[in-house]
């Protein structure tokens, strides 16, 4: 998927159209594998494999949010390289799914007593967790409506209710963590995608704020930018996706 949108933001900013029509071929085959993953909710749900979406403690059973907001990007961004393709059917179709996937996400992964975006749902229950990364998504990726932005945001950059976890779910999870207050923080990998909500909804200063407290513990140990907030044996010490405030 993360292809898929790269494909689509090249052709955009370099004007290489003839790539969209020689890889439109493969963007579908790249798809068509997601899309036997869509259940009779209209999801992706029990997607097989690694469902990597940030290095921290997600709830990723059953219908992921963050993972099928990023679905609909992709389909989105497929969409406009099949008019660039003239692939004008596949256009329609590939937009038509994209639709009833958002409409799925809000419907059934939104929950309305908290206001937020559950992680997952699975045998028809919304997970407990919430995290930055799944309610960042559904904004940064169109997905959530506008009307329903505002107080999204206003929970993400909440201090008090952030929280920290572990690197990896494979571990048990923090006794501190309190599902019923608590919102999973993102990495420095998924806070590209929170900036990107926060610009969506022009909160420029929130982005610069965010920067400024997270980013000085990492600049401050060299010329390299790790990969996780916490400095453990398992953590790469150079990682360019924690580099996006060069972007912003």
């Amino acid at each position: 998927l993360y292809w898929i949108l790269l494909l689509d933001a090249f052709v955009r900013y370099t004007g290489r159209r003839e790539l969209a029509r020689e890889l439109f071929p493969e963007v579908l085959r790249a798809l068509r594998w997601f899309e036997r993953r869509v259940d009779a909710d209209g999801l992706l749900a029990d997607v097989p494999h690694w469902v990597f979406i940030d290095w921290a403690e997600l709830d990723k059973h059953g219908q992921v949010t963050a993972l099928n907001a990023q679905f609909v990007a992709a389909l989105r961004a497929a969409a406009r390289l099949a008019d660039i393709a003239t692939r004008g059917s596949e256009s329609r179709r590939l937009r038509a799914l994209a639709t009833r996937i958002a409409t799925a996400v809000n419907a059934l992964l939104w929950d309305p007593g908290r206001g937020l975006y559950a992680d997952a749902r699975s045998a028809g229950r919304l997970s407990r967790r919430i995290s930055q990364q799944a309610n960042a998504a559904v904004i940064a990726h169109g997905v959530a409506p506008p009307t329903r932005w505002a107080a999204i945001l206003d929970a993400l950059v909440d201090p008090e209710r952030l929280r920290l976890t572990r690197r990896s779910g494979r571990e048990p999870t923090d006794p501190a963590f309190d599902e019923d207050r608590h919102i999973v923080l993102a990495q420095p990998f998924f806070m590209h995608v929170l900036h990107a909500a926060l610009r969506a909804a022009g909160r420029h200063a929130q982005i610069l704020d965010n920067i400024r407290r997270r980013w000085p513990d990492l600049l401050g140990e060299g010329t390299t930018l790790r990969e996780t907030w916490q400095c453990d044996t398992t953590t790469s010490l150079c990682q360019a996706w924690s580099a996006t405030p060069t972007f912003d």
